[in-house]
């Protein structure tokens, strides 16, 4: 397989990942306190990103970024939401966040699904 093929395949696959943790955000409650807090947590993984990341990146340095992210998401998600083990749920922060982020991407020509 060719390295073009590769980073298409990693793309395509972190692209699924993060569009599913957006929808499993968009489906709770937007009433409740559960959504407030994963809400507060995924802005600031963002603004986390914004620093590591920059605002010039292709998606592929955010795939490179996300490797290896639970081990500053996790303490951001603790302080945030200390009684709330829902909004530590990685899958779910961390997704929805990258996602949100990628949209930024010099290389972002996908469309949403959510």
């Amino acid at each position: 397989m060719s390295q073009f093929a590769e980073q298409e395949t990693a793309v395509e696959y972190a692209r699924t990942r993060w569009e599913d943790g957006e929808r499993r955000v968009q489906r709770i409650a937007s009433d409740s306190r559960r959504r407030d807090l994963v809400e507060d947590v995924v802005e600031a993984v963002i603004s986390e990103l914004e620093k590591r990341v920059g605002g010039n990146f292709t998606t592929m340095d955010l795939i490179g970024e996300q490797e290896g992210a639970e081990r500053w998401i996790m303490p951001i998600a603790h302080e945030l939401a200390p009684e709330e083990p829902g909004a530590w749920e990685m899958d779910l922060i961390q997704n929805s966040a990258f996602y949100r982020y990628a949209r930024r991407a010099s290389d972002y020509l996908f469309e949403t699904t959510t």
